[in-house]
């Protein structure tokens, strides 16, 4: 094998092992839930108890939902202490001591991640957001899961929303009517409130509406900002409790209403809301109907996904398909069907359950056997039938937890300690500038190295296949014969490898090593995840300037070395210089990557960060252009200068032709994107642009993989000659 080929067998081994190891990693921490596309029905006619999970009750109750965004469960439950937000919201208490059958307070348990807008998927849909989908709380879509807005609106229902714009975004054109406001300022504490406040009464006291939503975010917002230990917090849940209670007066004077008030999730002392503390998960809702009586209460902890099963029953339509929450008992009225109701939510969720499992290996066998077996058996417990329901949700609820909120620990650890192992050794082979190490790899040791690792890759996909091991018992095997393998490598090649280290061992190379260990350790802190980007654009101006400094001081040691007198100092001669080529250079980087801030998205904890909405996209995409066409442009020209791009091979004209055609494309791309919205659905063929553009580079990737050279040479060593028109490789940067 020539040195070419080892070096390349090395860099691929390297991928396959990183990609197994990474994929292991990933699948214990970035869990992931698969979105089907079924939609619950309801239908009229029951011939059997199979087809009564179709059959919804027609009621003519109505259902007011008020989310006090961030309302931690203390906030609202008495307290003995003294703080900025215990005992502010007394109404509660107020209204259970006067109508004790009417009401109910529980405390309600958040699955994380608690961020915004996965917790109002969770409180739509009854399914539980994974740690994955937290990347979408700044990138609000559609919401195309079976939820129960659609379920409302598709049966006639009159829905009426005021507050947070997330709502807007997930739920387009549904609303009968709706007043949002901007939420994403986290600084801004009333603007939110002030208009829900506006719009609320006057909407309560109007009859044409089925469901009233309104969501107030002062509190979070003021969380985000101050903390919930400060007098602004005390000012918001003032507020509130006074809205509260005049909502309640004109409530307790109508039928059939019932209101349910509660939070999205808590946070922190700082503020803050991911999901890690029982603070952050809990939060409060009160339940209250306002004529009727209802079951007794048989719980006090009640999980954010039973919501919806809850609201889908009182409004008399279908529980939206991949629900996974219990009907609350004691939120319904007593008059009302209560086995039907749970029946149909235990059916529902089995339907869901045996669909997803038919279509996704993620749920343990062993727990979808016993979810079904338990099914079957709540035909014949016909005595224990609302019992044995309630344990078979409760049981589908934690199966489906430890799919999607637990993370998998064993496979996070395993894939941390193989990472490690093989970035050390990887650093070691890659890292080291002498080549004379891969003279070791032979052909036999690549055959045999194969033999092993094929064999015993697919016999564990075999295995997987037929189901006797999971998915991460793959990635483990194959990162795991990955890494033994470099190890066995690193070991026979230890003393070359060693001594190379040490001997390159330059002031630079160690600060780069000692910055990429600070930045790997960085992630370990939150406040560093926080301000990433910040702190790496810092960095990499600092270490750009110390490289600068690093080259005038070599030149300086040049000129003395070898007694180099300096010239007359001249203008031209100074600007034409490598070393001002270098500083404008920089200059020039430095300035762009200040620029790219405009490029950044607001993280929701940057409370100082404010972004300009649809106006920026828009100037941001015509800058993204220009400098797009710049870039491509003075590319090709410095190849062309340097002696590159001559001659007519494949690579040569791949890279003279498609750099150009990804600058019209992304052009094209990110006009409609930004400015052509509705155009762009219209037209089908823009979507297919990003894919054209990535089939076309890894197209001129490979290319360039196989033949890298873009220049026209002559092989001296085999005696060709080829014609040569121009001198080529000179240096750009000569003097």
């Amino acid at each position: 094998m020539c040195l070419v080929l080892k070096y390349v067998f090395i860099l691929l081994w390297l991928m396959y092992t990183f990609a197994s190891i990474i994929l292991l990693f990933s699948k214990g921490l970035l869990l992931h839930r698969d979105v089907l596309p079924n939609k619950s029905i309801c239908e009229t006619d029951v011939n059997s108890l199979q087809e009564l999970t179709q059959n919804c009750t027609k009621t003519n109750t109505k259902v007011v939902m008020l989310i006090i965004d961030a309302l931690r469960h203390d906030f609202v439950f008495h307290s003995e202490q003294d703080m900025p937000y215990t005992n502010k919201i007394t109404v509660f208490r107020d209204i259970l001591a006067s109508y004790p059958k009417q009401s109910r307070l529980y405390k309600f348990i958040a699955d994380p991640p608690t961020t915004t807008m996965q917790r109002l998927t969770a409180l739509t849909t009854g399914s539980l957001p994974t740690f994955i989908d937290v990347g979408s709380n700044f990138a609000t879509e559609e919401l195309l899961e079976d939820n129960v807005i659609d379920q409302l609106v598709n049966n006639g229902k009159k829905v009426v929303f005021m507050g947070d714009d997330t709502w807007a975004n997930l739920f387009p054109k549904r609303f009968y009517r709706n007043y949002t406001y901007p939420s994403f300022n986290v600084w801004d504490l009333d603007t939110v409130d002030e208009g829900i406040k506006k719009n609320l009464y006057p909407e309560i006291v109007k009859d044409d509406w089925d469901v009233l939503i309104a969501h107030f975010l002062g509190v979070d917002h003021c969380g985000h900002r101050y903390g919930p230990n400060h007098k602004e917090m005390e000012r918001k849940l003032n507020e509130i409790n006074v809205v509260l209670r005049d909502i309640l007066k004109e409530i307790l004077g109508r039928e059939n209403i019932m209101l349910f008030v509660f939070g999205d999730h808590g946070m922190t002392s700082n503020g803050d809301h991911g999901g890690e503390s029982e603070n952050e998960l809990t939060s409060a809702l009160f339940v209250l109907s306002s004529s009727q009586e209802l079951q007794p209460k048989t719980e006090s902890d009640i999980k954010q996904v039973d919501l919806v099963p809850t609201i889908s029953t009182l409004m008399g339509v279908p529980i939206p398909f991949s629900n996974i929450g219990s009907l609350i008992k004691s939120a319904l009225p007593q008059n009302f069907h209560l086995v039907n109701s749970i029946w149909r939510n235990a059916k529902q969720i089995n339907d869901y359950l045996t669909t997803y499992s038919l279509q996704n290996d993620e749920l343990n066998d062993k727990h979808i056997h016993f979810i079904k077996d338990t099914f079957k058996m709540l035909d014949i417990q016909h005595n224990t039938f609302v019992k044995s329901c309630e344990n078979f949700m409760q049981l589908s609820r934690r199966a489906c937890e430890e799919v999607w909120i637990r993370f998998d620990e064993s496979s996070i650890y395993k894939g941390l300690v193989l990472m490690f192992v093989s970035l050390y050794f990887s650093f070691l082979l890659v890292g080291s500038s002498a080549l004379d190490h891969y003279d070791k790899i032979t052909g036999k040791q690549v055959l045999i190295m194969f033999s092993i690792v094929v064999p015993l890759n697919l016999i564990a996909f075999l295995f997987y296949l037929y189901k006797i091991i999971h998915i991460t018992v793959v990635f483990f095997v194959t990162g795991f014969i990955g890494t033994i393998f470099l190890a066995i490598f690193c070991v026979a090649c230890w003393s070359s490898l060693t001594q190379d280290f040490l001997n390159t061992n330059k002031p630079d190379k160690i600060l780069i090593r000692i910055f990429t260990v600070l930045t790997t350790l960085g992630f370990f802190s939150n406040s560093y995840i926080i301000e990433e980007s910040y702190v790496l654009h810092t960095s990499f101006v600092l270490l750009l300037w110390y490289l600068v400094v690093r080259f005038k001081l070599e030149n300086r040691k040049t000129w003395f070395r070898n007694k180099i007198k300096p010239k007359n100092f001249s203008l031209k001669h100074w600007i034409t210089s490598l070393n001002c080529k270098v500083v404008w250079c920089s200059i020039l980087l430095c300035i762009i990557l200040r620029y790219s801030h405009s490029f950044w998205k607001c993280r929701e904890e940057q409370g100082w960060c404010f972004e300009d909405g649809a106006q920026t996209k828009t100037g941001n995409s015509i800058i993204s252009i220009v400098l797009i066409v710049i870039s491509v442009t003075v590319v090709h020209k410095s190849l062309k200068c340097s002696g590159n791009l001559t001659g007519c091979s494949l690579n040569v004209y791949l890279s003279s032709i498609l750099p150009r055609i990804f600058a019209v494309l992304l052009s094209v791309h990110w006009i409609f994107d930004s400015s052509f919205q509705r155009v762009k659905h219209t037209i089908p063929y823009v979507a297919y642009i990003p894919n054209v553009i990535i089939l076309l580079t890894v197209i001129l990737m490979m290319t360039l993989f196989v033949s890298p050279l873009l220049v026209h040479y002559v092989d001296l060593q085999e005696g060709k000659a080829n014609n040569q028109s121009e001198k080529f490789l000179t240096n750009w940067f000569s003097e």
